[in-house]
């Protein structure tokens, strides 16, 4: 019987690939050989991750190709976030779609990317490895979480339950708009809440020091959002400890060394780029009354939750909560977290903006929640069956871990799948299309007609300013005085003026046009 499946060769290695590192690791944990286990798990988590660097072989319109555009000319100009480096007239700040200065989002996931980009070429996967590396290593560094709050095998089953979410290993491939950004700042925000853990089990000064060190890295990722570890800890201090000054100093420490970099870096670019600071920090606090086009219901964020996960997963996370709050001395970091979960859904209600990922910083944590539930049931189960217990936790674990990379969905959102789809298929037509107009002309040429959305993935893979509009005579003229060639993708429909223009280069090509 042929299997019937839209994946290539290549998506059924790496889906394989990772579902045999997975077998392996569930049968090291079943005899006990947690660290060996945990080892395979990151090889699991990582093969899938690195998938999704590659199987989509274009960039994706929301917000990918942005970011990776002003990653491409950060790498030349590490201190300069630049979207269109080389513009026919001046841009308008506060369009962030097609502008020069770009401080729309801050700069440090691009940073990473630039540097990817530097290594590996403006290449569509090179943006994509960083989100693969930081989103691997949160594996073991909530495995280290789950240790601290409870034992390796809580440990165990939060890094199983991040190693194999759909969710994690998707928005690795930019599909999801805020895409890298949301990926970093995710991981750089887990990693707080590990080496802030660290802190409060080891007297090494080294642990708040580097958990200030990730926060200024989160707050220079996506913004105030990245000083959730600290409200944590702030809350912890005082649930646990408000009585002792002493255990609040390393607090403090954390604070003030995490702002150095951030008063370094923002008020450069105040000082900088006045106009687009401005700009930038008016459009953050409009996102507090306005939708801009992303509204959703008082529930949106829980349901986004939801939808993302199984039943299964949002029983373990509430029966896990539940666990917390009636056992406060055996839980007592974990009180805060859940606190500070609450307290980032009901923010993320009040704002008026609803994006699908405003609250996945929480689902780390949510997973280490889950897990606790899952160290209780195994326990259960091990003292009920103790002949056939391990065997029996294996099997459902794998089966759990299954359900939950979600493999259907992933055939979705990443193959042919749907009949009649544009959007994927639009996008695998016209990238190489667009790919080959680099070197046929000298740098600093002008595109215009580019199909919507399409020219800043031209400008991404070439050296040249491009347009989705036609190049009217003032455009013309400025263009000729700037000495910069000027040609337009012919649609079959270009006005007279334009097509005998003596200027102008008429290119045929047989691009898409459809919006995406």
């Amino acid at each position: 019987m042929k299997l019937e499946t839209h994946f290539s060769a290549n998506d059924i290695f790496f889906i394989a690939g990772g579902l045999l590192w997975l077998l392996v690791s569930i049968y090291l944990f079943s005899k006990n050989h947690l660290k060996k286990a945990l080892l395979f798990l990151t090889l699991a988590g990582f093969t899938w991750r690195l998938w999704m660097a590659f199987v989509d072989p274009f960039l994706h319109t929301w917000d990918e190709q942005f970011h990776a555009l002003v990653a491409k000319n950060m790498a030349n100009d590490f201190f300069h976030p630049m979207l269109v480096k080389d513009p026919l007239l001046p841009t308008d700040p506060s369009y962030w779609a097609f502008t020069r200065t770009w401080l729309h989002k801050p700069p440090f996931f691009m940073w990473l990317m630039a540097l990817s980009i530097k290594v590996f070429g403006n290449t569509y996967w090179a943006i994509r490895i960083p989100s693969v590396i930081l989103s691997t290593l949160m594996i073991p560094a909530i495995y280290r979480m789950g240790k601290i709050v409870h034992n390796e095998r809580t440990g165990y089953f939060a890094a199983l339950m991040l190693a194999t979410s759909f969710l994690f290993v998707h928005i690795t491939s930019g599909y999801l708009n805020t895409d890298h950004n949301d990926v970093i700042f995710i991981a750089l925000v887990c990693f707080g809440y590990w080496s802030w853990m660290e802190s409060l089990v080891s007297e090494n000064k080294k642990w708040p020091a580097l958990t200030a060190l990730f926060i200024s890295a989160a707050v220079l990722t996506k913004w105030l959002p990245g000083f959730i570890v600290l409200g944590t800890a702030g809350l912890h201090w005082l649930i646990g400890y408000r009585a002792s000054l002493k255990k609040l100093w390393p607090l403090l420490f954390t604070f003030g060394l995490s702002l150095i970099p951030l008063f370094l870096w923002f008020g450069y670019a105040a000082y900088q780029w006045p106009a687009e600071w401005a700009v930038t920090q008016a459009h953050y606090s409009e996102h507090f009354t306005k939708t801009f086009d992303h509204e959703g219901a008082a529930e949106f964020h829980l349901m986004q939750f939801v939808e993302q996960h199984t039943f299964v997963v949002i029983g373990l996370v509430v029966l896990g909560m539940a666990s917390v709050i009636f056992k406060r001395d055996k839980y007592g970091i974990i009180l805060p977290l859940i606190i500070s979960c609450i307290g980032v859904f009901i923010f993320y209600t009040v704002v008026a903006t609803k994006m699908p990922l405003f609250c996945a910083m929480t689902y780390p944590l949510l997973y280490l929640f889950s897990a606790l539930s899952m160290d209780f049931i195994a326990e259960q189960i091990q003292l009920l069956w103790k002949r056939f217990g391990n065997a029996f936790i294996g099997i459902a674990l794998f089966l759990f871990s299954y359900s939950q990379l979600n493999v259907g969905r992933m055939e979705f959102f990443h193959t042919n799948r749907t009949k009649g789809e544009l959007y994927r298929n639009t996008r695998l037509h016209n990238t190489p299309v667009l790919q080959k107009l680099n070197g046929q002309f000298p740098p600093g040429t002008v595109v215009f007609n580019c199909p919507q959305w399409n020219g800043v993935v031209t400008m991404y893979y070439t050296d040249y300013t491009c347009y989705d509009i036609l190049p009217n005579e003032e455009l013309l003229r400025v263009a000729q005085t700037q000495q910069r060639k000027v040609i337009v993708l012919d649609d079959g429909n270009l006005p007279e003026y334009v097509a005998t223009h003596p200027t102008v280069t008429i290119v045929r090509n047989n691009l898409v046009r459809n919006g995406f």
